[in-house]
């Protein structure tokens, strides 16, 4: 049974997450402008946690994250990078930062947030630079 889950997990991955991911990653973005991410949390439930729980950027990125939390309060932080807010439950918060160089930074709502595994709640923002070329335009066509 718990193969058949990792199974599903990889091929879960595989359709919806990667090509996702990748997105973000090939994402053609002008000098100066603000990349806008949509981030909403949950702390209870089978749905604890964040949603998209892993945000990837590239190095001196302007990077706005607009945080809502669903079910209470939280003291939103991006640690190592100085990020703290105040999120208030149901109203979206805007927080805008810009990232260093490459590096990997957990984003959280502080210890006060946990799922009822006892773990704590996070997401993680990847800073790095893009490894591939972006796709022709017009399709390749």
């Amino acid at each position: 049974m718990r193969q058949l889950k990792t199974g599903l997990g990889l091929v879960l991955f595989a359709l919806i997450l990667a090509p996702a991911l990748r997105a973000q990653m090939m994402e053609q973005v002008v000098p100066g402008e603000v990349r806008v991410f949509q981030i909403k949390l949950h702390s209870k439930g089978a749905a604890a946690g964040f949603n998209p729980f892993l945000v990837i950027v590239k190095p001196e990125d302007k990077v706005r994250f607009v945080v809502t939390s669903v079910d209470k309060d939280c003291d939103f932080e991006v640690k190592g990078l100085n990020v703290h807010q105040k999120v208030k439950k149901g109203v979206p918060t805007t927080i805008d930062f810009k990232v260093p160089g490459e590096g990997k930074f957990d984003y959280s709502c502080g210890s006060m947030v946990r799922h009822e595994l006892h773990h704590e709640v996070k997401g993680t923002l990847v800073v790095r630079k893009a490894t591939e070329a972006a796709p022709p335009a017009n399709g390749g066509a």
